[in-house]
């Protein structure tokens, strides 16, 4: 019989590793799980239960702590603004977002002054989450899902706008860099928009920047394919 309790105390304590999972995806699902914890354990063993029932007491007590073991610690990662914003340099929306016209999670745009070009180029980005969990205990991030669609989408659109404005693909001096999935320089005189589809901290985002061709590819050196 005194293996019972601790029986109990264990099927109790995967239950409500799962339920931490499930609570971040789901949360009155999750909380059922939380109550399931507590339950299912009960009715295996009810017989134990219905002859000691003064055993639930240390049995409830313990599965409460186990679940606040269990607690996914914050985060403490970049999340998608601050991600995007390693990017663009951008915190809020302060101008058109063009040649963006998607709805995202986060959207920023702002301009910037270039040094040592001295010129000013319009930044914009927009982000969308991955659908991810975090552990319980290590709070390790698993992705189960990337917003691809959504950011293939947005970069296709923001090319597109950019060929109806006039502008024509052109040369960049790219390398490979782990972070960018994708990305163009178009040219319409000496006036250039850079586009990129990158990879960044909790997402996925598209990212443009525009203005003098010079002052763009300076930009996009020193930020967007820096970080």
């Amino acid at each position: 019989m005194g293996w019972k309790l601790p029986a109990s105390v264990l099927m109790s304590a995967v239950i409500s590793f799962f339920a931490w999972i499930v609570v971040q995806l789901n949360r009155p699902l999750g909380l059922a799980t939380f109550a399931l914890a507590f339950l299912l354990p009960v009715v295996t063993f009810r017989r134990y239960y219905s002859r000691k029932p003064r055993m639930l007491v240390p049995f409830g007590i313990l599965v409460i702590l186990i679940a606040i073991l269990l607690t996914p610690p914050r985060a403490t990662s970049l999340n998608l603004v601050s991600g995007l914003h390693l990017k663009t340099g951008c915190w809020d929306v302060e101008g058109s977002l063009w040649p963006l016209n998607e709805s995202a999670d986060v959207s920023q745009s702002c301009s910037y002054l270039v040094e040592p070009a001295g010129k000013v180029v319009h930044v914009s980005g927009m982000a969308w989450k991955n659908l991810e969990v975090r552990m319980p205990i290590t709070s390790y991030p698993i992705v189960l899902r990337r917003p691809a669609e959504k950011a293939d989408g947005a970069y296709l659109n923001a090319v597109q706008n950019a060929r109806e404005n006039g502008y024509a693909e052109a040369p960049g001096n790219f390398g490979p860099r782990e972070s960018i999935i994708r990305e163009v320089l178009m040219r319409k005189e000496n006036h250039c928009v850079y586009i990129a589809e990158v990879r960044i901290a909790g997402g996925l985002a598209v990212v443009s920047v525009r203005g003098d061709c010079r002052a763009v590819d300076e930009f996009v050196q020193s930020r967007v394919r820096m970080f």
